[in-house]
C-alpha cells in the first residue's frame, strides 16, 4: 500500500505544483487570457471523454500495465516543459497530460481490486488526506522554485515522475483475464464495448451526487483567488495561505472521517444518513457565506466546508465501491473520476457569467442550488429505503 500512497501523492503533487504558476508562466511565452481559458476547458475535455475508457481498458489489459505505460506518457509530458519558450511545445505538454494523466483512476481501481471492502474506506480517506497534502506543499514550493526560473518547476516535476514510474515497476504484477494474442487495437475496442455493459441503474444516484457536488466545488473554486484578493482586499500571500489552511483542514477531514462515521453513524451502512446531512450542511455553509460574505467569515466557515465536504466524498467512493466489482471496478471508476471533469467544464463558464453580472459572491448562490438538489434526492433515497425496510417488517 505505501507504494500506491507514493505513486497518488507524487501524480497530484505535480498537478499541485504546476496549476497555480502556469497562468503566469503561459502569459510569459506569449500566451493570453483566452488560451489560458481555452486550454483548461481542453484539459477537462480530455479528461473527461479519456477517462472512462482507461478505466474500462484498465480491466481488460490489466492495471500494473496500463499504470506503467500512462507513468510513462506523463513522464515525457513533463520532461517537454523544459522547453520553456515555446508556447507550442507547452501546449503539447499539457494535451498529452490530458490525455494520459489518468492514474487516479487505476489507483481507486487497485485499491477496489486488493483491499478488503470493509477497510477501504479508510484507505480512500489516506487518499484524500494525501491529496490535500499534496496542494499545501505544492503551491508552495512552486512559488520558492519559480522565483529562480521555470527550469526548475520542470526538473522537479521530471524527477517526481521518473520516481512515480519507477514505483509503477516494482508494483506486484496481477493475474489478468484475458486472451494473450490480443493486441493493442483489440484491448482498446474491448474497453469500448465494456463501456456499454455498465449498469446505469446501479449508479446513477452516486454519479449524480458526485457531479452535484463537484459542480459545487468549481463554482467556489473558479472565483476563490478573485474573491479574496479583489473582494476582499487581500494580498496573494494571503490567498496563498488561506487556500494552505483549506488544504490543511482537508486533510485532518480525511484522517479523521473514518472515526467520524463511527462515532454518528454506527449504523448507517449504506451511508444514505452521512450523504444527506453533509449536503444540508454544506448547503448552510454556502448560505451563510453568501449572506455574511466577508473575509473572516470565509475562513472560520472553511472548517465545517473541509469537514463535510470530505465526509461527502468518502461516502460516495463507499457507495460506489459497495456495488462495484472486481471485474468493472476499472470503468466505474473511470466514469465517477470523470464527473470532476464535466463539472469543471461547465462551472467556469456559468461562475464568469454570474459574477459578471451580479458580483463575486452570487456564485455561493451556484453552489447553494446544485448543493440542494443533492439534498433532495438523498432525501428521496433515505425515504425510500426507510419505505422498504418498513415493508419488508410488515411482511415479517
Amino acid at each position: 500500500m505505501m507504494k500506491l500512497y507514493l505513486i497518488a501523492f507524487l501524480d497530484i503533487f505535480n498537478i499541485a505544483l504546476l496549476v497555480p504558476i502556469a497562468p503566469v508562466h503561459l502569459l510569459a511565452i506569449g500566451g493570453t487570457r483566452f488560451q489560458i481559458g481555452l486550454l483548461a476547458s481542453l484539459h477537462a475535455v480530455l479528461q473527461l471523454s479519456i477517462g472512462p475508457l482507461i478505466g474500462s481498458w484498465s480491466d481488460t489489459k490489466g492495471r500494473k500495465p496500463l499504470l506503467i505505460q500512462l507513468g510513462f506518457l506523463v513522464l515525457i509530458s513533463n520532461a517537454l516543459l523544459f522547453i520553456k519558450s515555446s508556447l507550442i511545445i507547452y501546449v503539447f505538454s499539457r494535451f498529452l497530460f490530458g490525455v494520459f494523466g489518468h492514474i487516479q483512476i487505476l489507483i481507486k481501481a487497485l485499491i477496489t481490486d486488493h483491499v478488503p471492502k470493509e477497510k477501504q474506506n479508510e484507505v480512500f480517506a489516506k487518499i484524500g488526506g494525501l491529496f490535500g497534502l499534496s496542494f499545501v506543499v505544492g503551491p508552495l514550493l512552486g512559488s520558492i522554485l519559480i522565483s529562480y526560473g521555470f527550469e526548475y518547476i520542470a526538473a522537479t516535476l521530471t524527477v517526481t515522475s521518473v520516481i512515480n514510474l519507477i514505483a509503477c515497476l516494482t508494483l506486484p504484477n496481477e493475474k489478468i483475464k484475458q486472451n494473450k494474442t490480443k493486441k493493442g487495437e483489440k484491448e482498446l475496442f474491448e474497453a469500448f464495448t465494456n463501456l456499454k455493459t455498465i449498469k446505469w441503474g446501479s449508479y446513477w444516484d452516486v454519479l449524480t451526487y458526485k457531479f452535484l457536488g463537484e459542480t459545487s466545488n468549481a463554482a467556489f473554486f473558479s472565483v476563490f483567488g478573485m474573491l479574496i484578493m479583489d473582494e476582499y482586499g487581500k494580498t496573494q500571500e494571503v490567498m496563498a495561505y488561506v487556500l494552505s489552511f483549506f488544504s490543511f483542514m482537508v486533510i485532518v477531514a480525511n484522517l479523521f472521517s473514518n472515526k467520524l462515521k463511527l462515532a454518528c453513524y454506527p449504523n448507517d451502512t449504506k451511508g444514505l444518513k452521512r450523504n444527506l446531512h453533509s449536503f444540508i450542511i454544506v448547503t448552510l455553509v454556502y448560505v451563510v457565506l453568501y449572506v455574511f460574505s466577508s473575509f473572516w467569515m470565509l475562513v472560520f466557515l472553511i472548517v465545517p466546508l473541509s469537514v463535510f465536504r470530505t465526509l461527502l466524498d468518502v461516502t460516495w467512493t463507499e457507495m460506489l465501491v459497495m456495488r462495484t466489482t472486481k471485474d468493472d471496478s476499472g470503468k466505474i471508476m473511470g466514469v465517477f473520476e470523470s464527473m470532476i471533469h464535466m463539472a469543471g467544464l461547465l462551472t467556469p463558464i456559468l461562475s464568469g457569467y454570474v459574477v459578471d453580472t451580479y458580483g463575486y459572491k452570487s456564485t455561493f448562490l451556484i453552489s447553494v442550488v446544485v448543493l440542494s438538489f443533492g439534498s433532495l434526492l438523498g432525501y428521496d433515497r433515505l425515504n425510500k429505503k426507510r419505505i422498504k425496510k418498513g415493508k419488508k417488517v410488515k411482511n415479517q
